[in-house]
C-alpha cells in the first residue's frame, strides 16, 4: 500500500474508480488511503509490505495491491453485479454464498462455507484471486496500474 503525498486519492486510486463506474459499481467503493479510518488500514499495509519487501533477499516474493470488491465486480456478469454492491452489509448473508459459489467457479477451492459469515474473508479470497491472475503468466488481471517508484513501490490491480 501507499498513499499520495498530501493526502487524497492517488493517481491510480482515480483509475481504478474509473474502470469501475464503467463496469456499473459505484465510485464510493474506492476511498482514499488517507480517508479517516481508512488510514490505520493503509499504515498497516504499509509496514506489513516493507517488512515483506526487506525479507525478499532471504525469501524471493512479489508483491501487489488488490482491491477485493474491483476484483469481484469486473469478473461478474452484469446481471450479478448486485451481490458485490451488496455483500458488506451485515445482513445480506445470501449475497456473500452467492459470491462464495461464483469465487468457487473461479478455481479458487477448498474455501469453507464459514467464509461466507464474513465479508472480511470474501474479500480475502478475492484478493487471492486478483494476486493470482496477476502473477500468473496465464491470466490478465481485469485492471492494472504499475508501480511509480519510490512513492508507489507496488503494482495495483484488480
Amino acid at each position: 500500500m501507499s498513499y499520495e503525498d498530501g493526502g487524497g486519492y492517488r493517481v491510480s486510486d482515480r483509475e481504478l474508480r474509473k474502470f469501475i463506474v464503467k463496469k456499473g459499481m459505484k465510485p464510493g467503493s474506492i476511498m482514499p488511503p488517507t480517508l479517516n479510518r481508512m488510514v490505520y488500514l493503509t499504515l498497516r499495509g504499509i509496514k506489513l509490505s516493507r517488512d515483506i519487501a526487506t525479507l525478499a533477499s532471504l525469501h524471493p516474493n512479489s508483491l501487489v495491491e488488490v482491491h477485493p470488491g474491483a476484483v469481484i465486480g469486473s469478473r461478474l456478469s452484469p446481471k450479478d453485479l448486485d451481490y458485490v454492491l451488496a455483500y458488506k452489509k451485515e445482513e445480506d448473508l445470501e449475497a456473500r454464498k452467492a459470491l462464495l459459489e461464483w469465487l468457487g467457479q473461479q478455481h479458487l477451492i477448498g474455501i469453507p462455507k464459514t467464509a461466507a459469515e464474513q465479508s472480511h474473508s470474501i474479500d480475502a479470497c478475492a484478493v487471492a484471486l486478483g494476486a493470482w491472475h496477476w502473477k500468473n503468466p496465464a491470466f490478465t488481471p481485469e485492471w492494472r496500474f504499475p508501480a511509480k517508484l519510490p512513492l508507489h513501490p507496488f503494482d495495483y490491480c484488480c
